[in-house]
């Protein structure tokens, strides 16, 4: 009995790392989405600025 009672502690332990690390996977996927957007709308406002000044 003290088997499946180890087997199940295992599995919720596989199943948090699993969720956590899917979770830290997307945020990271989230923040250089973030950032990659930001930095072309920057360079497209420098290009902008630089045709407007010309």
């Amino acid at each position: 009995m003290s088997m499946n009672y180890g087997m199940i502690a295992l599995y919720l332990c596989y199943v948090r790392v699993v969720f956590n690390f899917t979770r830290l996977c997307s945020l990271i996927m989230l923040i250089c989405a973030v950032s990659c957007i930001s930095f072309c709308q920057l360079n497209a406002l420098h290009g902008y600025r630089e045709l407007v000044t010309a």
